[in-house]
């Protein structure tokens, strides 16, 4: 691809990583593939292009160019390895700008998570159940907490920058506090606006009280 840069951009839980794009080095050349959950990118100023796919976590960038390992038979552990058929999905995503203005990440996320169509006649209103007010947080788990209480939200920001963010449920509830990983409440429940300001990557979890 006509493209210059000197990295290229890994997806990976929780956020991405830059890692080099040339062999220069001894170490360099000893990572011949890298590991990329939903996307591969590589991008100048104002155009880019991503590899994207659904089950495939091996990449590579070499100067310009891009690929995705869809296959290994190596002999050890496993000499087993990959046989069989293999099912699925990757693409070629054309974007303006980095992977951040491109919407890379959204793009990959609904290649990885498709729309489901049920059939049936809703007696919900046609609001969204859950939104946010920002594109750079990403949604990664709504649940009941472990004692039944409260409803459990988990976002994180993915862009690597400072956000301030506004989750906007489509229920009524009373009260939120933001919680650890363990589902403890680490602040007190407050009525009123569930808005906060995020870090860069910061996973964030809290509690709504409905």
């Amino acid at each position: 691809m006509d493209i210059r840069s000197t990295y290229g951009t890994y997806d990976v839980q929780y956020g991405n990583v830059r890692r080099p794009n040339h062999w220069n080095t001894s170490w360099d050349q000893a990572k011949f593939e890298s590991v990329a959950h939903r996307f591969a990118d590589l991008s100048e100023r104002n155009y880019g292009v991503s590899i994207l796919n659904d089950c495939k976590y091996g990449h590579d960038i070499k100067d310009n160019v891009l690929r995705i390992s869809l296959l290994r038979a190596g002999t050890h552990p496993d000499h087993l390895q990959d046989q069989g058929v293999h099912t699925f999905t990757y693409a070629l995503l054309p974007h303006k700008g980095d992977f951040i203005e491109g919407r890379v990440v959204q793009e990959a996320f609904a290649l990885n998570e498709p729309m489901q169509v049920m059939e049936g006649k809703s007696v919900l209103p046609y609001d969204s159940f859950l939104s946010f007010d920002n594109d750079q947080v990403e949604v990664d788990a709504v649940k009941k907490s472990e004692d039944g209480q409260y409803i459990v939200i988990r976002f994180h920001e993915f862009a690597g920058s400072k956000q301030n963010v506004t989750v906007k449920p489509g229920f009524g509830y009373q009260a939120w506090a933001q919680c650890d990983l363990r589902e403890r409440p680490i602040t007190e429940f407050v009525p009123g606006e569930i808005s906060m300001s995020l870090h860069p990557y910061e996973i964030m979890t809290i509690l709504v009280k409905a």
